[in-house]
Parts: C-alpha cells; sequence; structure tokens
C-alpha cells in the first residue's frame, strides 16, 4: 500500500518542482536599461521641458575647462509626444485699422466689385477682365482683375501718369487685395526708404521708421489692425500693395477647397 502511495505522490512532486523551476525562470528580472545625455548647463524653465520629456538630472559637473555640465538620465525606450504651445499671435506694427487702410486713387479695401468695375470705363467688355470674372465660380468666389493703362487711358484710377498698372484681388464680391505698380525713367534710384518717404503720407500709411526692415530691403511689410501693406522698390520699378488680413483670404479659399474635396470623398461611390 505504502508503495502504491509513494508512486502516486513521487510524479506529482517532480511536477511540482518542474513547474516552479520554470516559474523561476519567466519570472527572473531583467536588468533595467538606461539611456543618458550630457548638456550644458541651462535655466530652470529648460530643466522643466527635460523633465516632462522624462530625463532625470543626476548630476552636475564642471569640465577642465571650468564650464557646467548636466548629466541626466531616463528608462530606455521612453516615447514622450510634446505638444508644442501655439505661437504667439502678431503684434501689429502699426495701430491702422482696416476702414483706415489707404484708398489709392479711389481703389479701397472692401469695395464691392461693382464699385471698381465703375473706376474703369468699359471694362466689363474688356476680355481680360471678362475672362477672370468668369473664373470666380470655379476659384471658390474669388478672382484677379488686371487694369492697364493702355486699356483704361481715361479712368481716374490712373490720374497718376506714373501708374502703369492695378492688380486687384476679390473675393465674394468684395476687393481684398490692391497691388499698385508704379514706372519712372530709367535710371530712377528708388529704395525702399525713398519710397516709404513718397508714399506715407498721401496713403495715411506710418512713416518708415515703422517700417521693419532697411532701405537694403527691396521689399518692406507693414501689418495693421485688419490689414497689410508691402512696398517693394528697386531702381525705376516700384509698387504698393494692400491686404485684407481680416479675414484673410487665402485661408477662406482653402478652407473651401478643403470642404469641397471632403464633400466629393464622401459622396464618392465605389
Amino acid at each position: 500500500m505504502r508503495s502504491t502511495a509513494m508512486s502516486i505522490i513521487a510524479p506529482i512532486i517532480f511536477f511540482a518542482s518542474i513547474t516552479a523551476a520554470g516559474q523561476t525562470t519567466a519570472t527572473s528580472s531583467i536588468p533595467e536599461q538606461w539611456e543618458y545625455r550630457v548638456t550644458g548647463c541651462y535655466p530652470e524653465t529648460e530643466l522643466n521641458k527635460s523633465g516632462a520629456e522624462g530625463w532625470e538630472l543626476v548630476s552636475v559637473k564642471m569640465d577642465s575647462n571650468n564650464n557646467c555640465n548636466y548629466i541626466f538620465k531616463r528608462p530606455k525606450g521612453v516615447v514622450v509626444s510634446i505638444t508644442p504651445p501655439p505661437p504667439p499671435p502678431k503684434t501689429p506694427s502699426c495701430n491702422l485699422s482696416l476702414a483706415q487702410a489707404p484708398i489709392i486713387y479711389g481703389l479701397r479695401l472692401g469695395m464691392s466689385a461693382d464699385e471698381l468695375l465703375e473706376l474703369f470705363p468699359r471694362s466689363k467688355d474688356n476680355p481680360g477682365i471678362k475672362r477672370a470674372l468668369a473664373q470666380v465660380e470655379i476659384q471658390y468666389g474669388s478672382t484677379q482683375l488686371p487694369f492697364y493703362r493702355n486699356d483704361f487711358p481715361d479712368s481716374k484710377a490712373f490720374v497718376n501718369n506714373k501708374v502703369s498698372q492695378y492688380g486687384v484681388g476679390i473675393l465674394d464680391s468684395r476687393v481684398v487685395y490692391i497691388k499698385v505698380y508704379y514706372s519712372f525713367p530709367p535710371n530712377t534710384n528708388w529704395n525702399s526708404n525713398t519710397w516709404i518717404d513718397k508714399i506715407s503720407e498721401p496713403f495715411n500709411l506710418p512713416p518708415r521708421e515703422n517700417w521693419p526692415g532697411s532701405n537694403f530691403d527691396s521689399s518692406r511689410s507693414l501689418e495693421c489692425r485688419g490689414f497689410s501693406a508691402t512696398v517693394h522698390a528697386s531702381g525705376d520699378g516700384t509698387s504698393i500693395t494692400i491686404i485684407t488680413t481680416t479675414p484673410n483670404s487665402g485661408d477662406v479659399i482653402k478652407e473651401r477647397r478643403n470642404a469641397e474635396a471632403e464633400k466629393k470623398r464622401r459622396e464618392f461611390i465605389p
């Protein structure tokens, strides 16, 4: 009887020992792995950023040149995803509002397309204008209208005989972009400073001290409240551009294009 009991118990003990050995192997600890980083010393705000990325400052040392160094460590394989803060809003470099934007020989931001065309007699029959207006629907409510002195010599918009051309942007039947090109005799030596001095007072824009950049820059821009102004001056060629920035027409067109693409995607049946 005893021999029978032993014969039953022996396999159980053997199986238990195998199981225990297997558990010991499976649960044996793996040494934790670390990664290290050595940097120069920096302010507390930057230390907090390193901490947010999982780095622990473990030592501060001075090298042979008496330079301060931080030594960091963190568990190897740490993946940290940090969303950067949004950029701060641009601070306008002038306090003019959209309502105070320049009126350039009768053209102004926000005027209707019909008011614009009235400034250029027979413009509705001009092939270039008709072609541009025909593109409005397929260009998400926007288009660019060109007006040349040779086509509209009797327009009051060309009262200044140095103005050679206008480029006007339309969005939803309103003017959102005006660019005026000037032509001067050869060897005229304009730079951005002299050009800003020439146009700032007539167009109610700040003096050149308020414009970022210097006369070595052929183009300089001014951010106002609701619009921007850009001047270009190089030799005998100059221009001024004013653009509505609230709302930004480029952003409006992009949103409409994306909405149309999304609509087509949803309507597509494979």
